[in-house]
């Protein structure tokens, strides 16, 4: 099947720049996607029929979610592995929005952060796991360095569970959905109590 993106956005409109770390500075992912041979659309929805088309008509084997909203049905149906999605917290635990605050007001210790890769499903991130990769909290580290230590290994865990999926190394596990919960967006005061606590985590 051929290997294409779906990028959030006005249709037509070039993405903005994503590759300065990768040595690209300069290009639109549309571009270089042109560069390479990739097919490439530009929507505003994510769900849209466009969107449904374009995974059809390459028989789409797996598709790799980077975020811009929620996946529907629709769209979750159609690729024959399923869609993958890197989420910032350690499921099933913490489900949801902000649960690296979260995991760090509710540790007696060392919080529970790290990464899982799992399928997505209708639920918010109660799709089968793939791949998960704890993370310490670094000593005098606040919490925007931590986040952005997360993002930066979150392509090379999405590449370990894509090789893992095509060689065969990896089986998803079924979520119990009683083993976590689902959390929302952080209160502004509960988010600074957060950053009190993590200035307080000794590290390596």
């Amino acid at each position: 099947p051929e290997v294409g993106d779906v990028l959030p956005g006005d249709d037509g409109v070039d993405a903005q720049d994503q590759g300065g770390e990768a040595g690209l500075e300069g290009q639109s992912l549309k571009r270089i996607c042109r560069a390479r041979g990739i097919a490439c659309i530009s929507v505003r929805d994510l769900n849209s029929a466009k969107v449904g088309t374009f995974l059809k008509d390459r028989e789409t084997d797996l598709v790799v979610f980077t975020g811009g909203g929620l996946i529907r049905r629709n769209i979750l149906a159609l690729p024959r592995l399923g869609v993958l999605n890197c989420h910032a917290g350690l499921l099933p635990r913490y489900r949801g929005m902000d649960v690296v605050e979260w995991a760090i007001l509710e540790a007696q210790a060392e919080p529970e952060t790290g990464l899982t890769l799992h399928f997505m499903d209708p639920g918010v991130d109660t799709g089968p796991i793939l791949l998960k990769e704890p993370m310490r909290a670094r000593a005098g580290e606040d919490l925007a360095r931590l986040r952005t230590r997360m993002e930066e290994r979150m392509p090379f865990l999405v590449l370990e569970g894509v090789r893992g999926l095509k060689e065969g190394r990896l089986k998803p596990t079924i979520q119990v959905s009683e083993e976590g919960r689902q959390y929302f967006v952080i209160h502004p005061r509960l988010r600074r109590a957060a950053e009190r606590r993590l200035a307080a985590i000794r590290g390596p």
